[in-house]
């Protein structure tokens, strides 16, 4: 029941002497993906961070596209917010672009191997968005 309009995959940049921006398996860039969502005739922005490497446990962020209207012109912002808090969301940020409860996080199910996650697991990291 939803439509999903997925955006393009994104590397994170790099800021100062930061180097949360590349994987610490392989140095490769670190993406972020930005996938507009609608469902019931309301629009959400997932953005989902990789974090394969298992640098860091990174739940998916939700916004309500409604609060911020086209995320694009605030992608770098909420990048460089992100790499300056360790690879974690940025809460007071987000919540003055967007509002407090305009956007909030789906935590990521639990995998037996490290940086894979399972079909069954990916249902019920679905389920729980579902439930929006």
């Amino acid at each position: 029941g939803c439509e999903v309009n997925k955006l393009h995959l994104r590397k994170l940049p790099a800021i100062g002497r930061c180097q949360k921006h590349l994987l610490d398996t392989d140095k490769n860039p670190r993406c972020i993906s930005v996938v507009h969502v609608t469902t019931n005739d309301t629009g959400y922005y997932l953005l989902e961070v990789d974090t394969s490497d298992s640098s860091k446990a990174l739940s998916t962020k939700v916004i309500r596209a409604s609060s911020i209207g086209d995320i694009e012109p605030h992608l770098v912002d909420i990048e460089k917010q992100l790499l300056k808090a360790s690879l974690s969301w940025p809460r007071k940020y987000l919540d003055d672009l967007v509002g407090p409860d305009k956007h909030w996080c789906i935590s990521h199910p639990k995998s037996a191997k490290s940086g894979a996650i399972g079909t069954y697991q990916i249902e019920l990291w679905a389920a729980r968005f579902a439930v929006i």
